[in-house]
C-alpha cells in the first residue's frame, strides 16, 4: 500500500506547487511536499536503504534518487517505449543491502513487435550504473499492440518471483495455458521454473488477465493480491 500510494504522489508532482501542503483525510491530516519534479510519464518507484529510491520512466529512462538529487542510470535494456510499453517495475531485493540487485520489467522488442520480459542487475556502488544484467523471464510471444503488457513484479518470502502480463489485447488467449498473455507467471530468482507450481515445468502461476498492473503479497497469511485494469 505504501509504495502505491508512493508512486500516486510522484505522479502528482508535476503539478504540485512547490511548496508544501496540507490536506485533511478521514484519517488525519496528510502533507504533500514535492520530492523529483520534472518526470514525463513515471511508472514504479522502488525504496533503497538510505532514504534513497529508483524510479523508471516509460520511455527508458532509469533515475536514482539521493542526496544529490536525481541521476540518470546507465545500463538500462533497450525497451519498446510504444502505446503502454516501455521501462515498467522495478522492485529492490530483499537482500539488496548485501546483493545490490534489482528487478526490472519491461517490454522487450522482439520479432513480431513486443513481450513483456523481467530481467535482474546490480546497481554500481555509487548508483550510476546497472551491472551484469540478465533477462531471466520474457513472455512466450511477442505482439504489436500496444497495450495490456501488465509488468508488476513481488518477491515473495521464499524467494520467487511473480509478474502480471496482461493480454496484449488478445483476451481469448488469457485463458490458454500455452502462452504467457493474461497470465500471472512465478519464477525463481535465476529464472528456472518453481517445482511445486500448479503445472510442472509451467511458469504459469494463475490465468484469465485482462492487464494486471497492481501486485502485493501478504505474508501474514500467504496471500498474493492483483488488480486487473478494467
Amino acid at each position: 500500500m505504501n509504495r502505491l500510494i508512493a508512486l500516486f504522489l510522484v505522479l502528482a508532482l508535476p503539478l504540485a506547487a512547490p511548496a508544501k501542503t496540507r490536506h485533511q483525510t478521514d484519517e488525519g491530516p496528510v502533507t504533500v511536499a514535492p520530492m523529483v519534479t520534472g518526470l514525463t510519464e513515471p511508472w514504479a518507484i522502488a525504496f533503497l536503504p538510505g532514504d534513497e529510491m529508483l524510479i523508471t520512466e516509460r520511455d527508458g529512462r532509469l533515475l536514482h534518487f539521493g542526496g544529490d538529487g536525481p541521476q540518470t542510470v546507465r545500463g538500462v535494456p533497450k525497451v519498446a517505449a510504444v502505446g503502454q510499453g516501455g521501462l515498467l517495475d522495478v522492485v529492490a531485493a530483499r537482500d539488496f543491502a548485501d546483493s545490490r540487485e534489482i528487478f526490472l520489467t519491461y517490454a522487450q522488442p522482439h520479432r513480431g513487435g513486443a513481450r513483456t520480459a523481467l530481467a535482474v542487475a546490480r546497481l554500481s556502488a555509487d548508483a550510476r550504473t546497472l551491472e551484469d544484467l540478465r533477462v531471466i523471464f520474457a513472455m512466450s510471444e511477442a505482439s504489436g499492440a500496444g497495450r495490456h503488457f501488465g509488468s508488476r513484479v513481488v518477491e515473495a518470502e521464499d524467494g520467487t518471483l511473480f509478474l502480471t502480463i496482461g493480454d496484449r489485447g488478445a483476451a481469448d488467449r488469457a485463458q490458454d495455458p500455452e502462452v504467457h498473455n493474461g497470465k500471472v507467471v512465478r519464477v525463481n530468482r535465476d529464472g528456472s521454473i518453481p517445482a511445486d507450481n500448479p503445472s510442472p515445468g509451467s511458469a504459469v502461476w494463475a490465468k484469465g488477465v485482462r492487464d494486471g498492473i497492481g501486485l502485493a503479497a501478504h505474508p501474514e497469511v500467504d496471500t498474493l493480491y492483483s488488480t486487473d485494469r478494467g
